[in-house]
């Protein structure tokens, strides 16, 4: 064999294992996608099998909706099965387990049983409550998407509509700590991107995304209840023996752990395209 033939021979078989090595380190380095089962990580979304990321939304019919969700009547997109989820008693505690509980007065109440919405109210529900003249008329966005840009006033009045209220302060966190005093509704660790949609405006789990995704969609996040989103995604209303009215709960534009956990609550300061809601029902008895 002649000498060129030979070196011609060796660089190509360097470029090949230099190939293999490049494909094998992506594989490393990209991760699990943020997204569950069933859905399409487009980046700063999670969109059904079918359908494509187009200026933020996910568009087009979806050709199939993942398990526990239904192929929405009013405009294309998957929303999530409305179900409520009973909660019993709840020894709520913020203390010193944390040290970034410091920035939250000590609590300690009693929680009696509730039952409260699965998720946050979607834009298909609040569709819903339009349909039967019990909520106002607003430009809302995917059917799975929750429902943002409310006032107190109209969330209020959706969840009375419905036999319901909002969460008190208390309530709100109750939901997400447990009698276990969870740092997150999952658990005391583990914020990763497939567990809540955070992060997604500048990152750390996506760039350049502008909205919520569809509720649900991070079943890996879910309290031991089965409650889910109670972190990140949209924060959620609460209000307090006050009368004050909170965000709880971080949202898609939240990037530090510190907004993400499950007693952190700011003071809500109006419609805002980060905070929705979810309702909770008294039990019979109670």
């Amino acid at each position: 064999m002649r000498p060129y033939t030979i070196k011609l021979w060796l660089l190509l078989l360097g470029a090949s294992a230099l190939g293999v090595i490049v494909v094998v380190a992506s594989k490393r380095h990209s991760g699990p996608s943020r997204c569950d089962p069933g859905w399409v990580n487009t980046g700063a979304r999670c969109c059904a099998l079918g359908q494509s990321l187009s200026a933020g939304h996910c568009t087009g019919e979806p050709t199939r909706c993942p398990l526990g969700f239904h192929r929405a009547q009013q405009a294309s997109g998957c929303a999530y099965e409305a179900r409520r989820i009973r909660v019993g008693g709840v020894a709520l505690k913020i203390g010193p387990n944390d040290w970034q509980s410091e920035q939250v007065p000590r609590m300690e109440k009693q929680i009696g049983p509730l039952a409260v919405d699965a998720t946050e109210v979607n834009n298909e529900s609040w569709s819903n409550c339009v349909a039967v003249n019990r909520c106002p008329k607003k430009s809302l966005g995917e059917p799975g998407q929750p429902v943002v840009n409310v006032t107190l006033e109209d969330a209020q009045a959706f969840c009375a509509a419905n036999g319901g209220r909002l969460p008190t302060l208390e309530e709100r966190m109750a939901l997400a700590a447990g009698n276990e005093s969870r740092r997150y509704p999952w658990g005391q660790t583990g914020l990763v991107c497939r567990r809540a949609t955070f992060g997604v405006v500048e990152g750390p789990c996506a760039e350049g995304g502008d909205q919520p995704d569809v509720t649900a969609c991070h079943t890996e996040g879910q309290s031991p209840e089965g409650i889910l989103d109670l972190s990140g995604n949209v924060a959620e209303l609460a209000v307090d023996e006050q009368h004050n009215s909170w965000s709880c709960g971080g949202s898609f534009r939240s990037k530090t752990a510190l907004e993400l956990k499950s007693w952190a609550c700011s003071l809500f300061l109006g419609p805002t395209d980060s905070v929705g809601f979810r309702c909770v029902y008294e039990l019979a008895g109670n």
